[in-house]
C-alpha cells in the first residue's frame, strides 16, 4: 500500500493505492490555510460629540471598512480606550485611507489604544493617540490625524 498527497492553493488531493486499484480523495484546506479577508483601513477625525455643529474641536479614531460600510472602530477617550467610536459614520467625518488589513490586526492596533496612557486634552488626546497607534504599526498618520485640533498633542518633530 502507497500514500501520496498533493497540495494545491485550494484543494488537497490523497491517493491510495491497493494492489493494482487507485482510489483518490480531494477535500479542502483547513481555515488555516486559507486567505484571511482583508479591511480598507482609515484614519479619521469628526467633529468632537459627533456635533452637527462645531467650535473647531475634532475627535481622531481608526476604521476599519469594507466597501462603504464600517465594520469595526477604535478610538481613544478619557472614557474609554481602544473601543469602537461613538459615531465613525457621522457626517462630518473626514477619513484617509492608510492601508488594508485582517480584521484580527486590526484588533491589534485597536488593543494598543489601551497602551496610551492617561488622557490629557493638551498632551495625550485621541488625536495623538491614534498619531502613535498608527506610528507603532509603521504606517505615516496622515493630515486628517496632524492637522486636527491644529496639531494639539501631536509629536512637532513627525517622524
Amino acid at each position: 500500500m502507497k500514500l501520496r498527497f498533493e497540495t494545491t492553493s485550494t484543494y488537497f488531493s490523497h491517493y491510495h493505492y491497493t494492489q493494482t486499484v487507485q482510489r483518490r480523495t480531494v477535500g479542502i484546506h483547513t481555515a488555516a490555510s486559507a486567505k484571511e479577508e482583508e479591511f480598507d483601513i482609515y484614519a479619521c477625525n469628526r467633529n468632537l460629540g459627533g456635533a452637527s455643529f462645531s467650535l473647531g474641536l475634532k475627535h481622531c479614531y481608526l476604521s476599519a471598512k469594507k466597501g462603504n460600510t464600517t465594520v469595526n472602530s477604535a478610538s481613544f477617550s478619557s472614557t474609554q480606550q481602544g473601543t469602537p467610536d461613538m459615531a465613525p459614520d457621522h457626517a462630518s467625518a473626514v477619513c484617509t485611507k492608510v492601508g488594508t488589513m485582517t480584521m484580527a490586526r486590526f484588533q491589534q492596533m485597536a488593543k494598543q489604544f489601551e497602551e496610551c496612557g492617561k488622557y490629557s486634552v493638551t498632551s495625550n488626546n485621541c488625536c495623538s493617540c491614534t498619531y502613535k497607534v498608527l506610528q507603532l504599526n509603521g504606517i505615516t498618520p496622515p493630515d486628517t490625524v496632524c492637522g486636527a485640533n491644529m496639531g494639539v498633542g501631536i509629536p512637532t518633530t513627525k517622524k
